[in-house]
């Protein structure tokens, strides 16, 4: 190829990847919160959280896991007891919790 016509191509690339993204903000889709593409200085995006503390007793989107922590105890959707705990933290997944040194609940 030549270094005209490669230059063309890039460029009409990179209008469509601006243009797919100007629809997807008009249309109102959220931008995703964490990725694997570099920030703007180069570096890696953070990973998200394992935990984050409950607002008003309610686990945010995202972190669906209950935890006690008197008790060492987790809840996941669907137990006996997850829609009355009052959560300490909550988790995106029960392995973050297992991993933090939680246990499942039995039920």
């Amino acid at each position: 190829m030549s270094g005209g016509r490669t230059r063309k191509l890039v460029t009409v690339a990179t209008i469509g990847a601006v243009v797919a993204a100007m629809v997807k903000v008009l249309r109102g889709d959220p931008a995703p919160a964490f990725s694997n593409h570099p920030t703007v200085d180069g570096g890696p995006r953070p990973a998200p959280p394992a935990w984050v503390e409950p607002t008003d007793a309610t686990c945010p989107e995202g972190y669906p896991v209950k935890a006690k922590l008197k008790s060492g105890i987790f809840h996941v959707p669907g137990m006996l007891a997850y829609d009355r705990t009052n959560p300490d933290r909550c988790y995106r997944s029960a392995e973050a919790a297992t991993a933090d040194g939680l246990r499942p609940a039995k039920r």
